[in-house]
């Protein structure tokens, strides 16, 4: 009997333990069976976002390209409906893109104007299923920023992702009631849509061309760029660079600096150059007149008699007298008398010399003749082949009496000729001549 009993005991145990089991079994079961599902529904509510994504990004390009007519065509209550099949039609969507999403329901979107030359526009689903607030809300997580859903809390609304935005459907004459999500296209790329910098000219709207901000390039470049015209200054942080020809112009005065080839940086318009300051190079070229307003310094130094590069050079001695190149040696540039004196020379009637010195010199020719009654002894000083002088005598009383024409001074610049000629030479000849050289 005991035995019996205890038998039966154990087989109650057992029993237990099978169905403790089975509960726990059923228990995973069911939880992967959950599991299971909802990752199919996080699968398909990405899925439905990136199908909305797709169209909100081609309902944006469709808003810029048309933006003059569905402007025209909205009113602030009373939107422009823009379909799938229209986003197709115009190859913003491809030909084989769906009008619904994967819970069945239709794309639309919906632009009403809202200010001056201002439109907001909204992707919206509708019809199909309902999906629960969960899933509007992971469908509008993984839209961003622009993505939104209809909440129960408030029908009437569409509320941006963590409440950042909310449009009233009212506005729009559309309400397709929990469960459905939207995009505002207002806020597509973190911007407004209605505020994008629009790459092509829309007739009548030049302020859909316009930055309404500083304009941040994020250290990237500007290429291609045709005039760029600025209403205050443009700096640079290093260089200012022109390709070609070009280089810097002013529109009001007609003058700039440029360069045309390896060598020169040049005024344009022939403008002249100013400044208080300093101009400071290696060599100074002037192909027309200088003019200096106060003085004019020569650092460099010479000396007198050694040789120079050639005519045209001007320098100075060490005690600041000036010199210049003269026939390939360094000469000083002084007048008569400094460092001459004068002296008795040898010369003959009839006959050329030459001031071969590099500063004029002084001559004073004495003339020496015998008396011949009543006739002339005429003498012809010249210089440099011109006749410039006589040392002529009369002999007046028909006496026998010796004539003695008294000195005269004349200056013969470097490098001319010099000469008395005489027709009496029979009675005339040199008494004395000095010269200042």
């Amino acid at each position: 009997m005991n035995g019996t009993q205890h038998q039966a005991r154990q087989h109650g145990f057992i029993l237990i333990e099978m169905l403790f089991g089975l509960t726990v079994l059923a228990m995973l079961a069911g939880i992967s069976v959950n599991l299971m599902a909802r990752h199919m529904d996080s699968q398909n509510y990405r899925i439905a976002a990136g199908q909305q994504q797709q169209v909100a990004e081609a309902a944006a390009q469709y808003l810029k390209d048309n933006f003059a007519a569905v402007y025209a065509a909205a009113g602030p209550t009373a939107p422009v409906t823009i379909t799938p099949a229209m986003l197709r039609n115009t190859n913003f969507l491809p030909a084989s893109f769906a009008d619904t999403n994967a819970f069945g329901q239709t794309f639309v979107v919906l632009a009403r104007r809202v200010a001056a030359n201002q439109l907001e526009s909204v992707v919206l689903t509708t019809g199909g299923e309902t999906i629960d607030e969960i899933g509007t809300r992971e469908i509008a997580e993984n839209l961003g920023a622009p993505g939104g859903f209809i909440p129960t809390s408030d029908i009437g609304i569409v509320q941006g992702v963590r409440g950042g935005w909310q449009l009233a459907l009212s506005n729009y004459g559309m309400n397709p009631g929990v469960g459905h999500t939207a995009s505002a296209l207002f806020l597509q790329d973190g911007t407004l849509a209605n505020d994008y910098l629009y790459r092509n000219a829309i007739p009548g709207k030049p302020e859909l061309n316009r930055m309404n901000t500083t304009l941040d390039m994020g250290g990237q470049d500007i290429v291609n760029a045709a005039s760029i015209t600025a209403s205050v200054d443009v700096s640079a942080g290093q260089w200012f660079r022109s390709l070609g020809n070009g280089g810097w112009y002013s529109e009001q005065w007609g003058g700039g600096w440029y360069m045309s080839d390896s060598d020169w940086v040049r005024v344009y318009g022939d403008k002249g150059v100013i400044t208080d300051g300093e101009i400071k190079g290696g060599k100074l070229t002037s192909t027309g007149r200088t003019t200096v307003g106060e003085y004019l310094k020569l650092d460099g130094i010479a000396t007198e008699g050694n040789v120079c590069e050639g005519p045209g050079l001007m320098s100075r001695d060490a005690s600041g007298l000036p010199l210049s190149c003269q026939s390939g040696v360094w000469t000083g540039n002084v007048g008569i008398g400094y460092g001459q004196t004068w002296q008795l020379v040898s010369r003959t009637l009839n006959k050329t010399y030459l001031n071969d010195s590099a500063q004029p010199i002084m001559i004073a020719p004495s003339i020496y003749c015998d008396g011949v009654n009543n006739n002339w002894k005429r003498n012809y000083l010249y210089i440099g082949g011109v006749q410039v002088g006589q040392l002529s005598v009369y002999d007046y009383d028909g006496g026998d009496a010796n004539t003695e024409v008294q000195p005269v001074t004349y200056i013969v610049p470097p490098g001319q000729s010099y000469a008395v000629m005489s027709t009496a030479t029979a009675y005339c000849s040199i008494n004395q001549w000095a010269e200042l050289r």
